[in-house]
């Protein structure tokens, strides 16, 4: 020390020691040198602390001149760390988020009346601001830039004490429900307003607010992370919670006005229950005028379907659509404010949402609203259809006005697709979130176009009901009102000139509803409607002369009628007059037949040869059908085919053995039904392909300009015909051919317009193949993929894993096909990749029709490295979604054996807490629905601990009471206070079972100590009173407690006293039941009930009935028709009426199947069984499950004595 005190300045001193540490590093002596150094370091040592000492004296008053100087004096010690976490140390260590003036009590301000505060946000980012301020100020007079000071200082805030206010502030907005809204106002702020209102920086530069924007990214992609999930689940809760309403609102309508109809049903007994329900109930509707009204139960049906019709035009709400969107697109514009995070990866999630978001309105809009409603109203437009199920004739108004309403619901249903197209330009467009807009992998325009794809399928099949009908009405007329005689008068009649009075009736008829939309609907589906009608009219007129017999008398009478049709088309078709006109001068024509006279037999033959004359319409033979059909034809046959022959020798029928004479000839085809039946005709004999024949037929120089058969290339019914033949094309190793063939297809617009890049045919083969892909074209894609395979010629993986992809995100309504496709790809493509697995087995189990293709590919796969090389928690979702798609189709056998595939995996790699629930309700379900209860004791023994949860616990209670008393009481002495809710209902349940009622009613009296009893408990006691016969006492019980409580005790009562045929209780039941909303689980379990009730009187009957159930509803899940049905329950003592309380999803109608095979073991009944075996099947079971079901309940060997042998290996 005394060395020092020859150097009086901090600096000569840090100057010295610096320079005595460098000259001991020279010293050859290792012992002195060591020595030297040790005691050199602890004097330096000392000198840091005198100076930190010192820097800290100015410091704390602020003395920042001298501060730098010892700041300098350190630097030049080579200590900058020493002076980093010192400054750290002294500033920020020891503060929190109070630092920024916000304190936990003073939130509320922030929220104050359940808003944002914006004034008081200025607030706190000014606080918080000015703490950056002063700390820049200081720094800059204290450090050079050669410390990052500020920066560290910056990083230290921003990761401390601001992420610690955010996630404050974040939390304390959720009590406010202002979470969704607080995230991106508050990364707002600080990203814009704050870096704002921060001072320059002259230690950290020209960089310091970006800097300052990366450091709070960083610390903020937590809090974007966790808002982006919830941004995007509460936007599709909200919007499912809007349609649900608005359903529950029509549902609540039309259970309104049924109720009130039914309610004015005349009966004629005066004990019926129906009339003293309404006596008591008199008094509070006699105000309504509507109720004075009574109606026969026919009357009352048509009535209910009268109303329901006339409010086809409130099914759909563009209100409620347009409150989804402008949801959608506040919470687009939310996200939209994290468009320029700077850390990638987020960024690219952001967009990701937004586009999910953009998806989930689509299918919201079209899965949830747009699809139930067109349900709707087509369920209600079949039933004036003859050929539909739901017929019925007890209708109040004529077709005219429900097809009217239903294009009424087309137009809300475009005004919908308008608001869509705007949204998806306005929001997905125009704000950059789709880059590449006709991109393949631009999942929003694919849904987008899903979603028009399904407004035009309803309008066709909305179109199609109505034709239908028309047809109907025709044909109808002409069978009740065109007479032998009209055509074909007694030789003593008087003659009568002029159209037939059938005729007259078929044009009134078609008046009526030729016009019908043209108020109403689209010019373009107008002109589509009309051409439609005049084909299928032209059609029915033909079919009419072929059944006719016609004199040279009466053929004046068939032109007129003939002449009649042609003035009807011609003034009343808009459009499409060249397609349509030529079929009815035909038919003018055709009626000449039967003018002339049968001595002129040689001018029949001449007619009848001539096809020229018939436009193209008629071929030979069919003109041949009509000229038959002369009432002098067995007199006139020899000479006229006589007469035939001669001009057939001289004129030979045309034969079309070039390819221009073929596409001459089809050119000039003018109905869909020809042009389908010649192409199919024509091709499949012969080596060539119409497309082929094109090119073949085109002038090689005028290709791009020359005249294309239009009629053949823009028909909707043979674009699907034309890609075939392209499919086929493309395996020719023929590059010129494979161009001119998809330039044909381009040109006709049935592929987009596109520029290929290859010139060589394997990639024109590839180009095409993502062209069919592009356009959903899933099942052609998959035969081109097949037919490559086939052939040798590779595919990219990478194709093969975007077309499973585009297959996994197609719609619904094709499932079935695409899943039969997808499959065929995985067994075929000679790699499959795990992603692709997961990404196959997560689409087939997503729908209830993919279970068997789903259980094929998870049991084919389950031992491969594919699936053990599956991530875990994507071999968890995996199996769990198998297992609810299983129990989805009530195949307990096929769960279980998918819980054992679970097990080990489970065991080596646990679960989270929502799987291990979900494992614990599925494999409980599965228990559940098991027919066999040793089976089901082993596995109880064998549970992975975790999957051991209380909710199991309850199973076990109710299991072993009825398997294992001593089991139960182990288990029961296992138990601790306080019980749960659910181990109460459990022990109550078990202990009746037990027949032990001390514990029964001490398990009450703790129910009703702290609660009211629930559904489950009461079902139990009304259950045990049934036991007990007394009846009185159940029913007593049930009529006090409210209908959601009662539901499943009702069951339980319909099927204790079923066998009674209580009328009372029958229509008690049902008047309770039509209460209930349609997807609710009684309304199934009530109809199993009634098949297992008919069941066990007649099977065979019960079979019968079953397939009636299944017409009656409509095959998506828990959806019921809607209309009266013409079951006849009566012959067993039940309702009418239950037949408007069937309901069946997948699992229904297998449960119903179970009933049914059992009965027909039972009654050794092989044709029932078999059938039962073969709806098995189309239900998703394979064989060897329903045999292995069946067999349970086969004690004495029935199905080995009636099943072939294979079906047991």
């Amino acid at each position: 020390m005394g060395l020092l005190k020859d150097f009086q300045t901090p600096e000569d001193q840090a100057k010295m020691l610096t320079n005595l540490l460098s000259y001991n590093k020279v010293d050859h002596f290792e012992e002195t040198r060591g020595l030297a150094h040790d005691k050199l370091s602890d004097l330096f040592e000392q000198f840091e602390n005198t100076l930190l000492r010192e820097l800290e004296i100015h410091f704390d008053v602020e003395d920042y001149e001298q501060t730098r100087r010892f700041v300098t004096i350190l630097m030049s010690l080579n200590n900058q760390q020493t002076l980093i976490d010192f400054f750290l140390q002294k500033t920020i260590f020891d503060e929190d988020m109070e630092m920024f003036g916000l304190t936990p009590l003073g939130m509320d301000d922030y929220f104050a009346d359940s808003q944002i505060d914006a004034s008081m946000f200025d607030k706190l980012i000014a606080n918080i601001a000015s703490v950056f301020n002063k700390q820049s100020e200081i720094i800059d007079k204290i450090f050079p830039q050669s410390i990052p000071m500020m920066y560290k200082v910056c990083e230290e805030i921003i990761s401390n004490q601001l992420s610690e206010l955010v996630l404050f502030v974040l939390d304390s907005s959720k009590k406010y429900n202002l979470y969704l809204n607080i995230v991106p106002f508050l990364y707002d702020k600080l990203t814009t307003d704050l870096i704002e209102r921060m001072v320059s920086s002259e230690n950290v530069g020209e960089s310091y607010h970006k800097l300052v924007r990366e450091l709070i990214d960083m610390m903020f992609e937590s809090f974007a992370v966790e808002y982006m999930r919830e941004e995007v689940a509460q936007f599709r809760l909200n919007a499912q919670e809007k349609l649900i309403k608005w359903n529950e609102q029509i549902s609540q309508r039309e259970a309104e006005t049924s109720s009130k109809i039914l309610e004015s049903v005349k009966v004629e007994s005066k004990n019926d229950f129906l009339t003293s329900f309404k006596s008591v109930f008199a008094l509070s509707s006699s105000k309504d005028p509507a109720s004075k009204a009574n109606f026969t139960e026919m009357q009352a049906k048509a009535k209910i379907l009268s109303e329901n019709i006339r409010s086809l035009n409130k099914i759909l709400s563009p209100e409620v659509v347009l409150e989804i969107i402008n949801n959608a697109t506040n919470s687009l514009n939310r996200l939209m404010t994290f468009k320029d995070f700077t850390i990638a990866s987020l960024r690219s999630d952001i967009f990701s949402s937004t586009q999910e978001i953009f998806i989930d309105v689509m299918d919201t809009i079209g899965i949830e609203h747009l699809t139930p409603g067109f349900e709707k109203a087509l369920t209600y437009l079949q039933t004036y259809n003859p050929n539909s199920p739901t017929y019925t004739t007890q209708h109040n108004e004529k077709f005219a006005e429900p097809i009217v309403l239903f294009f009424d619901l087309i137009n809300m249903a475009d005004v919908i697709i308008q608001m869509v197209d705007f949204f998806y330009k306005e929001e997905m467009l125009n704000k950059k979130v789709v880059k590449h807009e006709n991109s393949i992998l631009n999942p929003s325009l694919q849904s987008k176009k899903k979603l028009e794809a399904l407004v035009d399928k309803n309008v066709a099949d909305g179109l199609n009901v109505g034709i239908e009908l028309l047809v109907h009405q025709i044909e109808t007329t002409y069978q009740e009102l065109l007479l032998d005689t009209d055509y074909n008068p007694p030789s003593d009649a008087v003659t009568t000139l002029g159209p037939t009075t059938a005729a007259q009736k078929a044009t009134s008829i078609l008046e009526e509803n030729m016009n019908l939309l043209v108020d109403s609907a689209d010019k373009s589906v107008v002109d589509v409607f009309q051409q439609e009608i005049a084909e299928r009219f032209f059609q029915v007129i033909v079919k009419m002369l072929k059944r006719r017999t016609v004199s040279v008398t009466g053929a004046t009478n068939l032109i007129s009628d003939l002449n009649l049709y042609y003035e009807f088309m011609l003034e009343n078709i808009m459009s499409n007059k060249r397609q349509i006109m030529p079929l009815y001068q035909a038919l003018k024509k055709i009626g000449n037949l039967y003018l002339i006279g049968g001595d002129d037999s040689k001018a029949i033959g001449k007619l009848v040869s001539d096809l020229s004359k018939f436009n193209g319409i008629f071929g030979q033979e069919e003109i041949y059908e009509f000229v038959q059909r002369r009432e002098d034809w067995p007199l006139i046959k020899k000479h006229v085919e006589k007469v035939m022959r001669c001009f057939t020798t001289k004129l030979p029928l045309p034969v079309y053995d070039t390819a221009f004479s073929r596409i001459e000839h089809l050119s000039k085809l003018k109905s869909t039904y020809d042009i389908v039946k010649e192409l199919k005709d024509t091709y499949s004999s012969i080596n060539a392909t119409f497309i082929q024949d094109l090119i073949s037929a085109v002038p090689e120089s005028n290709k791009e300009n020359a005249a294309l058969p239009f009629n053949v290339l823009r028909n909707e019914k043979v674009k699907e015909y034309l890609l075939k033949d392209c499919c086929e094309i493309v395996m020719k190793d023929d590059p010129k051919l494979i161009l001119g063939s998809l330039g044909i297809l381009h040109r006709a617009k049935i592929l987009p317009k596109y520029k290929y890049q290859s010139q060589d045919a394997n990639g024109l083969r590839m180009e095409f193949l993502h062209l069919l892909m592009d356009g959903n074209h899933v099942s052609l894609s998959t035969m081109c993929i097949l037919n490559f395979i086939h052939n040798g010629i590779d595919v990219p993986y990478s194709t093969i894993r975007l077309f499973i992809d585009i297959i996994s995100s197609s719609s619904l309504r094709n499932f079935s096909m695409n899943a039969y496709c997808l499959l065929q790809i995985l067994q075929t493509s000679p790699r499959i990749d795990t992603s692709e697995l997961f990404t196959s087995l997560m689409f087939l189990s997503s729908n209830s029709n993919g279970n068997y293709f789903a259980n094929h590919l998870l049991f084919k796969y389950a031992g491969d490295d594919k699936f053990r090389n599956m991530p875990s928690f994507q071999q968890h979702q995996v199996l769990l979604s198998m297992l609810q798609l299983n129990l989805e189709n009530s195949d307990a056998i096929k769960a279980l054996q998918i819980w054992q595939l679970a097990k080990p995996i489970v065991l080596a790699n646990v679960p989270s807490a929502n799987q291990v629930s979900s494992y614990v309700e599925k494999v409980v379900t599965a228990f559940q629905l098991h027919h066999d209860p040793h089976l089901i004791e082993e596995e109880l023994a064998n549970l992975p601990s975790c999957i051991d949860t209380d909710y199991m616990v309850d199973f076990k209670l109710f299991f072993y009471a009825q398997y294992s008393a001593e089991k139960f009481n182990v288990l029961t002495k296992a138990l601790r206070s306080p019980l749960r809710r659910t181990s109460l209902t459990s022990l109550l349940k078990s202990f009746i079972q037990l027949r032990d009622e001390t514990n029964a009613e001490k398990i009450m009296e703790t129910i009703f100590a702290h609660s009211t009893i629930n559904s489950a408990e009461l079902n139990t006691i009304v259950e045990k009173l049934l036991q007990q016969s007394k009846v009185s006492e159940a029913a007593s019980t049930m009529r006090r407690m409210s209908l959601e409580i009662t539901k499943a005790s009702y069951l339980s009562m319909f099927k204790y006293t079923w066998m009674n045929k209580d009328q009372v209780f029958f229509k008690e039941l049902y008047l309770k039941f039509m209460k209930l909303k349609r997807d609710d689980p009684t309304l199934e379990s009530f109809t199993i009930s009634l098949i297992e009730a008919i069941s066990s009187i007649n099977n065979r009957q019960a079979i019968r009935y079953y397939t009636k159930f299944l017409k009656m509803v409509s095959f998506q899940n828990s959806k019921t028709n809607q209309l009266y049905q013409q079951v006849d329950f009566k012959r067993y003592g039940l309702l009418d009426e239950f037949s408007q309380l069937i309901c069946l999803t997948p699992f229904g109608m297998v449960e119903c199947l179970k009933v049914l095979s059992k009965e027909a073991i039972n009654n050794r009944d092989d044709i029932s069984l078999r059938w039962c075996i073969e709806e098995f099947r189309k239900s998703g079971w394979d064989v060897r499950t329903v045999i292995e079901y069946l067999e349970y309940f086969d004690n004495q060997g029935y199905l080995k004595e009636v099943l072939k042998a294979r079906a047991f290996n």
